[in-house]
């Protein structure tokens, strides 16, 4: 059984978001330096609007991280003082 590069990665990662983010910071990585370039260009705001919504994507990845472990932390919590009879 052979897999693609792409299945090879994310069996690297524990969630497909860490994949995701790992992708969409290359790729914030690589517009950003393609902006600074293309200055002189006037093709600024359609590379800027595209990095804006990578940026935007990054984030809510983020946020949905900080959720899920928040949930994960005091779902544990819970299930602790339950055991403890609390």
């Amino acid at each position: 059984m052979s897999y693609s590069r792409e299945e090879m990665l994310r069996n690297n990662y524990e969630t497909d978001n860490d994949y995701i983010l790992d992708v969409l910071k290359e790729a914030d990585d690589k517009i950003f330096s393609d902006m600074y370039g293309m200055i002189p260009e006037g093709n600024l705001l359609d590379l800027f609007r595209k990095w804006l919504s990578i940026r935007n994507k990054i984030e809510d990845i983020y946020i949905e991280q900080a959720y899920s472990n928040g949930f994960n932390a005091g779902a544990e919590l819970a299930r602790v003082q339950k055991r403890r009879g609390q």
